[in-house]
């Protein structure tokens, strides 16, 4: 890694604080979401669990105009009436979700004929209300979401690391300006010296550091030139 060029390395790092950010935005944006339709579904079922507690009818084994999954069963555990299909062959609470669910609302998910439901069953009156809502359409909400987080991230990784790697450069080019500089002055030309940028920062400092060293070598190098040229003036 050290020997790599500053430019580069500067790159990396850029690159790898970008994917740590990019990774907690979409981290972030993807259980947001989550929440958000977990928010919904709980809604919608307290919002069902409500209107089929104060419309059942006791007479009828099938509960009617539900979406989704309905029970309704009894202080003993067996079953009043279902919404049809595989809610109307069995309960669909274990026994210990039961006996919770007779004390408070009780909250899960299961599958039932191959597909995914979330349950809410709570207790009204001496009766258990469960009602069910699938959990296809968050799942392929979240599904979707994941698949363009991979696609968009990596490309807004690349383009923000190849966008590091010019500003990077730029931040280097007047240290450039000055290495060029540095490679033409000699002897010949003694009296030049680096350029420096304009910001007052460390790069100026620098340059403005070596402008003074080139000042210091170019004295002790004119006071040799006049020894020397004394020196010979009285040998002759």
């Amino acid at each position: 890694m050290s020997r790599l060029p500053i430019r580069i390395r500067l790159a990396l790092a850029f690159a790898l604080v970008m994917a740590l950010v990019f990774g907690a935005v979409g981290a972030v944006l993807y259980v947001r979401l989550g929440d958000t339709l977990d928010e919904r579904i709980a809604d919608t079922l307290e919002a069902r669990t409500t209107a089929l507690a104060a419309t059942f009818d006791v007479t009828s084994p099938v509960v009617s105009g539900e979406e989704g999954l309905a029970q309704v069963l009894e202080a003993d555990g067996s079953l009043v009436a279902g919404s049809g299909g595989a809610a109307a062959d069995s309960a669909l609470l274990t026994a210990g979700q039961f006996e919770d669910a007779r004390v408070g609302s009780v909250v899960f998910d299961t599958e039932v004929s191959g597909v995914d439901f979330r349950v809410w069953a709570t207790p009204a009156d001496d009766r258990i209300v469960v009602v069910g809502e699938p959990l296809d359409d968050r799942d392929e909400a979240l599904d979707g979401l994941l698949a363009q987080l991979l696609v968009v991230l990596p490309v807004a990784l690349l383009v923000s690391s190849v966008i590091g790697y010019l500003v990077a450069g730029a931040a280097l080019r007047p240290v450039e300006d000055m290495r060029r500089r540095a490679s033409e002055i000699s002897a010949d030309t003694p009296d030049r010296r680096l350029p420096l940028p304009r910001a007052q920062d460390e790069v100026h400092r620098l340059g403005r550091t070596l402008n003074r060293m080139l000042d210091r070598l170019d004295a002790g190098l004119e006071r040799e030139r006049r020894f020397v040229a004394d020196a010979s003036h009285e040998l002759r």
